[in-house]
C-alpha cells in the first residue's frame, strides 16, 4: 500500500530527491537506522515536502533484482504515487535540456529514462511556481561528456545538497548518532 493519498498542497519549501541519494541511504546509513531514515522521509512525502519524478522510480525499478529485497526500490515503490504526484512536465524537461544538455547522460545502457533532466525539470517548474526549491543528489562529478546534477542545478540557480546534509538539517540522522 502506498503512502496515503488525499489531496496534497505543496509546500513553499519543497526537496526534490534524486535516484542515487536514495540509494546513498542504503549505503552509509547503518542498517539499523535505515527503517527510521526511510520512516521519516514518508512522512516528509505525505507531507508535500519531499518529491521526485516518476523516472527516479524508474531507475530504481531498472536496477532491482527479485532475488533479494532493495530498501530503496522498496521505499520509492510505496511512495510513487504520492511524491510522483506533478507528473511529467516535458516542456519543462525540453527547456531545462535546451541550457544543460550534457545533464543527460548518452552513454547510460537503454532501458528506463535517465531521470537527472526530469528531476532538474520538476525543480525548475515548482520554483516558477513560486516554491523554494532544492535538489537533494550526490552526482557532483563532471565528466567531458556529462554534466552533473549538481552543476546543472547551479546553472540553473537551483540549490542543490546531498542527502547526509538534509538528513542531518532536518534532525533524521544524523553520522555523530
Amino acid at each position: 500500500m502506498g503512502a496515503a493519498k488525499k489531496a496534497i498542497e505543496t509546500p513553499s519549501e519543497v526537496w526534490i530527491i534524486d535516484t542515487c541519494s536514495i540509494i546513498e541511504i542504503r549505503r552509509c546509513v547503518p542498517k539499523g537506522h535505515q527503517a527510521h531514515v526511510y520512516a521519516a522521509l514518508t512522512k516528509l512525502v505525505v507531507a508535500g515536502d519531499l518529491v521526485f519524478p516518476r523516472e527516479v522510480y524508474g531507475e530504481l525499478k531498472r536496477d532491482n533484482t527479485p532475488d533479494r529485497v532493495d530498501p530503496p526500490f522498496e521505499w520509492a515503490t510505496k511512495n510513487v504515487e504520492v511524491a510522483a504526484r506533478h507528473g511529467t512536465d516535458f516542456e519543462a524537461v525540453k527547456s531545462a535540456l535546451a541550457r544543460t544538455p550534457k545533464v543527460l547522460d548518452h552513454e547510460k545502457p537503454a532501458g528506463a529514462d535517465e531521470a537527472d533532466p526530469y528531476v532538474l525539470a520538476l525543480a525548475l517548474k515548482l520554483k516558477s511556481a513560486g516554491h523554494e526549491t532544492t535538489v537533494i543528489t550526490e552526482e557532483r562529478k563532471d565528466r567531458p561528456q556529462k554534466m552533473s546534477l549538481n552543476t546543472a542545478c547551479g546553472l540553473h540557480r537551483l540549490f542543490c545538497v546531498p542527502i547526509m546534509a538534509f538528513l542531518a538539517s532536518r534532525d533524521i540522522w544524523s553520522p555523530l548518532e
